[in-house]
């Protein structure tokens, strides 16, 4: 008869609590499996693998429906600050008209407000206007419904555009048809 020494008790501290566990023989308990005989097993307070990556799906699915959600948002602030600025564009084009009694030309575009003259001791502009989206307005005179247009393509960049998607040109006609 072999003599089984008694198991020889460990104190593991952990955070505020204390969690024991035996290191011996313990061959004699049927209720291990024949994998950890001869060891406790010792479950740490970690999280496993699945359960981290779970968790990081879920916060992905919930990270993408906020996107997703905020999105339009995002395209109706860029298309309401074109309309802002194209307001001040139009306000400028039109102080410019009562001080020298004509538009700008083609030729002068926009640029002509950004500049000093003995009329006009400070611009209009202070810089070259720049859309939401990183281009430059453009402005065309004669306009198609009046003596003079400002507008901008869009977040495409293109004449044209689907109306209600964000690429649709925005320009000073658009403010007429929104006051109305």
């Amino acid at each position: 008869m072999s003599s089984n020494p008694r198991p020889r008790k460990f104190q593991h501290a952990s955070m505020s609590q204390q969690r024991y566990f035996y290191v011996g023989d313990f061959s004699h308990r049927s209720c291990l499996s024949p994998l950890f005989r001869g060891q406790a097993y010792f479950r740490g307070w970690g999280f496993s693998l699945v359960e981290i990556m779970v968790v990081l799906v879920i916060i992905g699915l919930l990270a993408g429906a906020v996107t997703v959600g905020t999105r339009n948002y995002l395209v109706k602030a860029k298309q309401n600050t074109a309309h802002a600025e194209i307001a001040t564009i139009c306000s400028a084009i039109d102080t410019f008209y009562s001080i020298y009694d004509r538009y700008p030309t083609n030729e002068e575009g926009l640029a002509v407000l950004m500049q000093k003259t003995s009329k006009l001791p400070d611009p209009l502009l202070q810089q070259q206007p720049i859309d939401p989206w990183g281009r430059a307005y453009q402005y065309n005179q004669p306009g198609r419904n009046g003596a003079y247009e400002v507008f901008s393509f869009g977040s495409d960049g293109r004449e044209g555009g689907t109306p209600g998607s964000g690429e649709e040109d925005i320009g000073n006609w658009s403010l007429k048809e929104s006051s109305q």
